[in-house]
């Protein structure tokens, strides 16, 4: 996961690139009212 964390690029918060990270690791739904988040992660969901 934390390979994955260091991949994402759009966003320069720590915290963001690992709770995305475990979305992306477990392909699963993200709820976020982040909308860069929502822009970027196609499985984010407000």
């Amino acid at each position: 996961m934390t390979n994955k964390a260091l991949q994402i690029g759009w966003t320069d918060d720590a915290s963001e690139r690992l709770i995305v990270a475990q979305a992306m690791v477990c392909n699963s739904k993200l709820v976020s009212a982040d909308e860069v988040i929502l822009e970027k992660y196609s499985q984010a969901v407000w």
